[in-house]
């Protein structure tokens, strides 16, 4: 399991990279919620752990957040359902919308291109710029901001928003022996 520790304030924050496939990626995070003793959390994540995963039932360009609920198919949110053996825990979806006709597989892989490209890099930023309030907040409240079409953030000049990261120090790191 690769980690990166960001100081945000006074809170430590993890963003977790597993190095397995997507879809066995549970035991990964459970591992590590473990390893940094954080095992009395494992019952109330909705507001500590999120988990940022693509959704190609949600529009492409789109952004929701859910504090709990089922995989929706996604193979690595159930992953990690399972290892926690629980629902109840953030998650941050990025609309990536489905194509006719188009084999699932296949499109989640493949490089992209166009306005497509666009799209993603501006959920991704959206998202990124979402983070500091659900630090301050949690999910509910990120829910409430931009769930709806058209909320919370807008890149390109159309709404500016002030939920700037404040990144005072950076350090990446491995777990002891290697992969999770």
């Amino acid at each position: 399991m690769k980690y990166t520790e960001k100081k945000v304030g006074a809170q430590s924050v993890y963003l977790l990279e597993p190095e397995t496939y997507m879809n066995l990626c549970g035991p990964a995070v459970r591992e590590f919620i473990g390893y940094f003793g954080r095992q009395e959390a494992l019952g109330a994540l909705e507001d500590s752990l999120l988990v940022v995963h693509d959704d190609l039932d949600l529009q492409e360009g789109r952004l929701r957040f859910r504090a709990r609920g089922s995989s929706g198919g996604h193979r690595g949110v159930q992953s990690i359902a399972e290892s926690l053996a629980s629902e109840a825990f953030g998650r941050l979806k990025l609309g990536i919308g489905r194509r006719p006709g188009r084999d699932a597989a296949e499109y989640v892989l493949e490089t992209l291109s166009g306005d497509s490209e666009v799209a993603i890099r501006d959920v991704c930023l959206r998202a990124a710029k979402s983070l500091p309030l659900w630090l301050r907040e949690g999910t509910r409240a990120c829910a409430n901001q931009y769930n709806q079409p058209g909320g919370g953030l807008k890149i390109g000049g159309l709404e500016a928003g002030s939920h700037e990261p404040r990144n005072q120090s950076h350090k990446k790191n491995s777990l002891p022996g290697g992969q999770a």
